[in-house]
């Protein structure tokens, strides 16, 4: 009997392929379902990825703008305390520069004085000095304002102001000075006054530090922010540690060096040791960097601020990195 040389029964349509080199139904089935698969997980691996990305960018940006909001709120309470004081020379000097206003007429020149006085509270010392340094001021004392006259020829500070104010025009704001009377550090802010060409003088108001100081301490930008303004980088101009002065302030030091405020943090803000750049800040125009110091990480941020005298003024804030992780260490 002859054997038949076609496949057996048993082996199929798959054992043909199989002989002839072809790959079975199921391996096809598996590899393409295997493969649905892997493009199904990539897609979702990509997804979350975009999404972590999105979410990173997102919290830095949160980051950044709440630093920004931090320090522009801190100098726009730095301008709502100055700026009023600034509006009453400006008035009082229209007034005199167009005659309305008469230094001569001393009663009706104390009411305006003693009205600005009631405007603008942070005004501790408004005064007028005639070309010949003779001096009527109106001071702020706790029992009322207070009308004196004094006479500053042979002050050094008062001429080199006087020299100045003949040569200008508009409100100019001083650097600081210390006044022995009232033993304190003054802002002041200077107004030369002129009537058809001519020089009458001088108005001068005063802002004391302490005050300024006072303010910071009341206002609270952001929890566990520390609010400062440093005066040529190494001296302060206001601290809340500094609203009841600092003893060894003169003439020649006007304000107290980083090292005498009481705040070992803000002291090391120059260090360069173990000291890192902040990229949450790229892109904006605020300066700033971290720090390792007492075995923790601190974060400072700051901005200057011009038109407050002839250098800037940097106002800014300094915080614990930990403070301030709690958005980062949720995205992780």
């Amino acid at each position: 009997m002859m054997k038949s040389n076609l496949p057996s029964p048993r082996a199929g349509v798959g054992g043909y392929i199989q002989r002839r080199g072809g790959v079975s139904l199921s391996v096809t089935l598996a590899v393409s379902i295997s493969m649905l698969v892997l493009v199904a997980v990539l897609a979702v691996l990509a997804v979350l990825g975009i999404g972590l990305w999105s979410a990173a960018q997102n919290t830095r940006s949160l980051l950044r703008d709440k630093a920004e909001l931090m320090v522009s709120s801190t100098i726009n309470q730095v301008r709502g305390h100055l700026d009023p004081a600034r509006d009453q020379v400006s008035f009082m000097k229209r007034l005199i520069d167009n005659g309305t206003l008469d230094p001569g007429d001393r009663k009706n020149f104390v009411a305006t004085m003693t009205e600005a006085l009631v405007a603008a509270p942070q005004i501790a010392n408004l005064l007028y000095i005639d070309p010949a340094f003779r001096v009527l001021g109106i001071v702020r004392e706790p029992t009322g304002p207070v009308v004196f006259t004094d006479d500053y020829t042979g002050d050094p500070r008062v001429s080199e102001g006087m020299d100045t104010g003949r040569s200008r025009n508009g409100v100019i704001w001083g650097e600081p000075l210390w006044r022995e009377r009232p033993k304190r550090t003054m802002l002041n802010i200077r107004a030369p006054l002129r009537r058809n060409g001519e020089f009458l003088g001088l108005l001068v108001a005063t802002v004391g530090t302490r005050q300024l100081s006072r303010h910071l301490a009341e206002f609270d930008p952001a929890v566990g922010s520390n609010v400062y303004i440093l005066y040529d980088r190494n001296h302060v101009l206001a601290h809340p540690n500094l609203q009841s002065g600092v003893p060894g302030l003169s003439d020649d030091k006007p304000l107290p060096e980083l090292t005498e405020t009481g705040d070992p943090v803000l002291a090391a803000i120059w260090r360069t040791d173990n000291r890192y750049p902040l990229e949450i800040i790229k892109g904006t125009d605020l300066e700033g960097h971290a720090l390792d110091l007492f075995n923790e990480q601190y974060i400072y941020i700051y901005r200057n601020l011009s038109g407050y005298g002839g250098r800037p003024w940097q106002i800014g804030s300094y915080f614990r990195a930990a403070d301030v992780d709690t958005e980062l260490l949720r995205l992780r």
